[in-house]
């Protein structure tokens, strides 16, 4: 009888392995009978579309070159000596007469101290001079001294004057020489170069920091000669800069070169760019146009357009497939590569651009791959247009109602998720509100299920172990096998004999710690 269970457990197992392997087989052939037939359908990625669309073209000469500003300064030391001190660094907003940086001045005002003794002994000198050209003037009335002493007074009297006037002009050097170890910022502006530190000596006339205007810049650039009739002053000038990709920068011609580069055959203008806001920094390239046409219409990326054909020609995207239609082009961007269509196209068709213009054929099914972050497209919907949509098999279809059923187990039905009933059987537990413990609850052993369910599904042939099979009744647990080998035998446990002398020996407890 147990030999008999196994093998009906077996037999159990190998039918239901069997019928989900046929469920599987099913589920596969339905799939595959309702794939759509015809050409392979394409994807193409959202950087290889592009849309027809209304918006403003612009002609003119393109110039480009570097951003420079108008006012730049070069500060030099105008007297020599060691630096004391650097109150600036590169980056650094500087207002005029700002304080950059020091140079030792000990010598300058020894030197002023000086001119200033100098000045004070001339002005004494000189009060002499004037009372001895006054008293010789009363003696001269009185006839005391002749008009040869008083003429040499009045000669006393200039030359302490001069010697004074000498003196507080030196005076006035040695202060304006003393003013320079102090270095100051010409305008207000930027520290763009810093070439000296704390404790260098700079001689005079050596350079030591570089400020810049960044209020106003300036963008020289070369113009063809044939453009020349193009170009006029004032004339706005519409350009991008490099580090600022998605932003447009405007200025205005202020002037233009007389004179044309004999070796290269263009005509230098000067771009005046308002900068009061400070994006825009000094060595930027550059690349712009001079708007001297401007005109609205429907637009395309120029590498959409296929120039290789007469008339050139797109390949639009109409109802999931691709179908080469002829353009009549206008206006040509060249700054923004874009080409004006003023016939073949509609405001919202789609068409494809790029290299992949090269590698699809007129008449291929495409769509269109969903970018990251976009919402996700329902299945089926074609580009270009509302398009029939090609659905997909549902998961529901024939032959896989019995797939998305739930497999029951053993312990499935309601039993499996009822709670299971708790005995106060466990160990005891502290409360955390210093009440009395409390035993935790214990749960329950399962029992086995008291009947199997029948299978219905194909029987597997009769041959072999299959010919009988039983299943072993409730409560029952199946034996070994015919074939099986005897479980191994388990020495028995026994308890320790007494002593021979019929006394019991009991363990001395363990001292208090």
């Amino acid at each position: 009888m147990g030999g008999r269970g196994a093998a009906g457990y077996r037999a159990t197992a190998f039918a239901a392995l069997l019928r989900l392997g046929l469920l599987l087989a099913l589920g596969c052939t339905s799939a595959k009978s309702k794939e759509p037939s015809g050409p392979p359908e394409v994807k193409v990625g959202a950087e290889n579309l592009a849309r027809a669309e209304r918006a403003e073209l612009q002609s003119g000469p393109t110039i480009s070159g570097n951003l420079q500003p108008r006012r730049v300064a070069m500060v030099r030391a105008q007297v020599g000596g060691q630096v004391m001190a650097v109150e600036a660094l590169q980056g650094d907003q500087v207002p005029r007469d700002k304080v950059l940086a020091r140079i030792d001045d000990s010598a300058l005002r020894e030197q002023e101290r000086s001119a200033q003794l100098a000045v004070a002994s001339a002005t004494a000198a000189r009060r002499v001079a004037e009372l001895e050209l006054a008293r010789s003037r009363k003696l001269a009335k009185g006839g005391g001294i002749t008009e040869r002493d008083l003429e040499r007074t009045r000669a006393a009297l200039t030359a302490a004057s001069a010697q004074l006037a000498e003196a507080q002009a030196r005076l006035i050097a040695a202060r304006q020489q003393l003013d320079r170890t102090v270095v100051r910022a010409p305008f207000d502006g930027v520290i763009s170069e810093r070439q000296v530190s704390m404790g260098d000596y700079v001689a005079p006339g050596g350079p030591m920091f570089a400020v810049i205007d960044l209020g106003s810049l300036r963008l020289e650039a070369a113009v063809p000669a044939q453009n020349l009739q193009e170009l006029k002053e004032k004339t706005a000038v519409d350009f991008t800069v490099a580090g600022f990709a998605n932003r447009r920068f405007r200025g205005e011609i202020t002037r233009i070169n007389p004179a044309v580069d004999p070796s290269t055959g263009q005509v230098r203008v000067y771009v005046d760019i308002p900068n009061e806001a400070g994006p825009l920094i000094s060595g930027l390239f550059a690349q712009g146009r001079v708007e001297t046409l401007t005109a609205k219409g429907l637009v395309l990326p120029a590498d959409a357009v296929d120039l290789s054909t007469t008339p050139p020609s797109a390949l639009r995207v109409e109802n999931g497939r691709v179908q080469r239609v002829p353009l009549q082009l206008g206006m040509r961007d060249e700054v923004a590569n874009r080409v004006e269509v003023r016939s073949g196209l509609q405001p919202g068709d789609t068409v494809l651009r790029g290299s992949v213009r090269g590698a699809l054929a007129e008449g291929t099914r495409v769509r269109a791959m969903r970018a990251p972050g976009e919402a996700p497209e329902e299945e089926g919907q074609a580009l270009g247009g509302s398009g029939q949509a090609n659905h997909r098999p549902d998961a529901g279809s024939e032959g896989s109602d019995d797939a998305g059923e739930e497999l029951e187990g053993e312990d499935g039905g309601e039993d499996a998720g009822d709670e299971l009933p708790m005995e106060d059987s466990g160990p005891l537990a502290p409360e955390g509100n210093g009440d009395r413990p409390r035993r935790q609850p214990r749960p329950q052993s399962l029992t086995p299920r008291d009947e199997v369910e029948p299978f219905d599904g194909p029987q597997p042939p009769s041959h072999g172990p299959f010919d009988e099979l039983e299943v072993a009744p409730a409560g029952e647990v199946p034996g070994p096998a015919v074939d099986d080998p005897p479980p191994a035998k388990v020495p028995e446990r026994r308890a320790p004999e007494p002593p021979a002398d019929g006394r019991r020996y009991t363990r001395p407890p363990e001292p208090l710690r």
